[in-house]
């Protein structure tokens, strides 16, 4: 994996080779599955949990999905505060070129073994979307939450035609 220098001269995260999978430790992924995500959206906050419904709160702008997205700690390798800060304003400048709409958020960890990741609560953005963003920021996965539909784990491309072809 290669790394490439970014604003400021600060490494940018490192992107996968053709041939390379994204593998998920076990217990990372049932650490993701654990966490509480929660996004501060203009009617309050509200906590997204893997597993349970969704459904938007009212007094927004209507929407039908939201996702929380982060630039930090590319594929849970712990980088510095200021290169991470550097990847969420990368991120937080793809999100706006896209045309979406998006609010603070953070993942945290129940355990408190982590501290919580600042993340960005995105507005309805596509399956594409998210996916070129994970491939981009070194992201092993994102939270995918669809207007009355459980609430998911939307795992980077290279690890989900993994678990595809493994049935």
């Amino acid at each position: 994996m290669g790394t490439t220098t970014g604003r400021g001269g600060l490494m940018k995260p490192a992107t996968l080779d053709d041939a390379a999978e994204v593998i998920i430790p076990a217990e990372l992924l049932l650490a993701y599955e654990a966490a509480s995500y929660w996004i501060e959206l203009p009617s309050g906050t509200i906590t997204l949990k893997i597993g349970e419904q969704f459904d938007p709160p009212p007094g927004n702008e209507p929407y039908s999905r939201l996702a929380v997205v982060t630039a930090f700690n590319p594929f849970s390798r712990l980088m510095s505060q200021v290169e991470n800060e550097a990847h969420q304003a990368d991120l937080i400048e793809a999100v706006e070129a896209a045309g979406l709409e998006w609010f603070p958020a953070a993942g945290v960890d129940p355990t408190g073994d982590w501290e919580p990741e600042p993340s960005l609560g995105v507005l309805d953005p596509s399956d594409e979307q998210l996916d070129a963003w994970m491939e981009r920021f070194g992201q092993n996965a994102v939270v995918v939450a669809n207007a009355g539909e459980a609430t998911r784990l939307g795992f980077h491309p290279r690890h989900a035609a993994r678990l595809a072809m493994s049935g």
